[in-house]
């Protein structure tokens, strides 16, 4: 076995509890090194979701006062220590859980406004593409990435964000529908970006469902499913692209003016360049970069 194959052994070890509950034996760590792989194992899981915790739920943090809880405090909960044990480090599904986990500690909370339970959504969707490291297997068809969320929500969470940077209050003047649409890259930049409610319909078709045999019986029968306007656009099939790249033509919510710049810049290539995408869908916001 390779230093590199040992390696890999070591970090599947540390990394998935099913691994772990198999023993020791098969893997390059001798049994009386296991108790202290596992609890190392334990260390890393809790500091990996806490630091995406943290990031992930930033906003609802600065109204810690108020609510007296934050989204990382579950990390050292009773309910996280049994998780461990079940834990796949970077999974969807164990994203999922600490996601849910978060969710309900704030949303027991004491609700500093009407829109703190869109808040708390627009930051699991956002955790979900900051802890999953895990890549679909490819497939001979239009599919979303692993993480990939389209949401709806009751509030301008575009507008009302920066307001919550600057500590200004949110008024009824933000509450209106708005659909954003949440991917990660597979260099794991995340992108979040609002679309036309229409397009909502378009994500949940490339589901990874839609063969070529129905696809061409789409097409015999006269109607253009949105599988079939993303194949003729030109994206190459399997998962993540068709989205991320959409996704990925502007990030929502720069952080400075310069990176604004910056992006500007990137985003007139990438325009040209992406001239078939917007043509298959014309129903995506067109930021203004």
């Amino acid at each position: 076995m390779s230093d590199r194959a040992v390696q890999d052994e070591i970090i599947r070890y540390l990394a998935d509890a099913k691994v772990r509950a198999q023993g020791a034996r098969g893997t390059p760590i001798c049994n009386d090194e296991a108790a202290k792989a596992a609890q190392f194992a334990h260390f890393l899981a809790r500091r990996y979701y806490r630091d995406r915790l943290a990031r992930s739920f930033r906003y609802s943090h600065r109204f810690r006062g108020q609510t007296g809880r934050t989204a990382e405090e579950v990390v050292d909960a009773d309910e996280f220590d049994q998780f461990l044990s079940q834990c796949v480090m970077g999974s969807l599904e164990s994203a999922r859980r600490v996601g849910e986990m978060a969710s309900s500690q704030l949303s027991a909370a004491p609700e500093p406004g009407p829109w703190w339970q869109d808040l708390l959504g627009y930051e699991y969707a956002y955790f979900l593409q900051a802890a999953t490291a895990e890549r679909a297997a490819s497939v001979n068809r239009p599919a979303p990435g692993v993480s990939a969320v389209c949401r709806q929500f009751a509030w301008a969470l575009p507008r009302m964000l920066p307001r919550l940077r600057a500590g200004e209050s949110i008024g009824d003047d933000l509450q209106r529908n708005a659909v954003l649409l949440f991917s990660r890259t597979e260099a794991g930049r995340i992108y979040v970006v609002e679309v036309e409610p229409h397009v909502e319909g378009i994500f949940r078709a490339t589901n990874g469902h839609s063969t070529e045999r129905n696809r061409h019986g789409s097409r015999r029968s006269g109607r253009t499913s949105p599988c079939d306007a993303h194949v003729a656009g030109g994206y190459r099939r399997g998962p993540v692209p068709i989205l991320t790249r959409v996704s990925g033509e502007r990030r929502l919510f720069g952080p400075s003016r310069a990176r604004k710049e910056n992006q500007r810049t990137r985003a007139r290539t990438y325009r040209h360049r992406c001239s078939r995408i917007r043509n298959t869908l014309p129903g995506v916001a067109d930021q203004n970069f």
